[in-house]
């Protein structure tokens, strides 16, 4: 194979482009110019042998010669130097010949790749909580929704990359894999809800609700997450399910420019950390959000206080809902509250007897 490969680039173009046809190249000419292309980097030009073989190693030999001579020169373009990443090269052809996803982010910005073979948790699974706390550096100078937007994105991709080439290369187990995932979704989640919450409360102040003892405490809000990111099990093409709940709809928002009921207050909030987690920028989404496990559905409020949630599950919670909620777990906002609530529902989640009516409601579930 060697000796062939040092026989090919050598040739002329139009036979070179014949011969990388043979040893399985889909379109020798582009091939070929890539090659050519390739050369014009003088620390790669020593190397093309073995780019070469492990192009064809990759599952996709075009897209893999195609993406690291778009990635070489974006980095040029940019002034990245790539020589530190010569060593891990016959990983990069990997990824550039495997996912046409994750080679799009390194090409939009090369020093990413700089990134993924520093990073810590290249080779290990990363926390929720370092998740946080970067997401808290990059959105702590963010002055407005747009911005969050922004770096909620980057973040993401920047997420995807290096969780993504754990998975191809083998550096983390699937169950690492779906876990992190899940977790860049609750770090999102929570980063959107803290600032849409700062954010909110500037505008329409403070949502207030009287407890048991007629005393005001300021209302809290939690994250149900759902199906696979309920149970941990996301992967990278999946939707969020979600489900938004607040501790009470008795009282009211204190020191804005005009009062507001809670349940406005909230209804603005679910907006607003929807369209920052779903909506497609230029920078893409964060993750697609389906609301539609909430109470009553579509037909639902997008929000609902705790004890209009309990008294729907009690009076009208059907069967596939009891399945649903058993992977339910609070994954951004006030953890406690949700927990609250899920223990409050157990027993509509775990009934006791079974009558004839759920059995077959249960055989008739997917």
């Amino acid at each position: 194979m060697k000796v062939g490969l040092s026989t090919i680039l050598k040739m002329e173009p139009s036979e070179r482009a014949a011969a990388l046809s043979e040893i399985g190249f889909r379109d020798g000419r582009l091939a070929s110019q890539n090659i050519d292309d390739l050369q014009r980097f003088s620390h790669l030009s020593g190397e093309l042998q073995h780019i070469i073989e492990a192009a064809l190693n990759s599952p996709d030999p075009d897209s893999a010669l195609s993406s690291l001579e778009r990635f070489c020169t974006a980095a040029a373009d940019a002034g990245v130097d790539i020589m530190p990443l010569l060593e891990h090269l016959p990983l990069f052809i990997k990824l550039f010949g495997s996912s046409e996803f994750l080679s799009s982010i390194l090409i939009r910005k090369p020093e990413r790749g700089l990134e993924l073979i520093n990073s810590p948790y290249l080779k290990k699974e990363k926390p929720l909580g370092v998740m946080k706390s970067e997401l808290e550096g990059m959105t702590a100078a963010a002055s407005d929704y747009n911005y969050l937007l922004s770096a909620l994105r980057l973040y993401k991709q920047g997420e995807f990359l290096r969780v993504g080439s754990r998975d191809l290369f083998g550096y983390g187990p699937f169950e690492e894999v779906t876990s992190e995932l899940s977790s860049l979704a609750s770090a999102s989640l929570d980063t959107a809800y803290n600032f849409c919450l700062t954010f909110l409360k500037k505008e329409y102040g403070i949502p207030y609700y009287r407890d048991g003892d007629g005393k005001p405490r300021e209302c809290g809000f939690v994250v149900l997450g759902m199906g696979k990111l309920g149970g941990n099990e996301l992967n990278f093409s999946s939707d969020i399910d979600l489900i938004y709940l607040y501790t009470s709809d008795e009282g009211e928002t204190l020191g804005g420019a005009k009062s507001h009921t809670i349940y406005e207050f909230y209804c603005k909030l679910a907006e607003l950390l929807t369209k920052a987690i779903s909506s497609n920028t230029e920078e893409g989404f964060v993750f697609r959000v389906d609301l539609r496990l909430r109470p009553d559905g579509q037909n639902g409020p997008i929000v609902n206080s705790l004890s209009s949630a309990e008294t729907y599950y009690e009076s009208w919670g059907e069967t596939w809902e009891r399945s649903a909620m058993i992977k339910a777990r609070p994954v951004a906002g006030d953890i406690s509250l949700g927990e609250r609530f899920l223990k409050e529902i157990e027993p509509f989640i775990y009934r006791k007897y079974l009558d004839f009516s759920t059995v077959e409601d249960i055989k008739e579930m997917k």
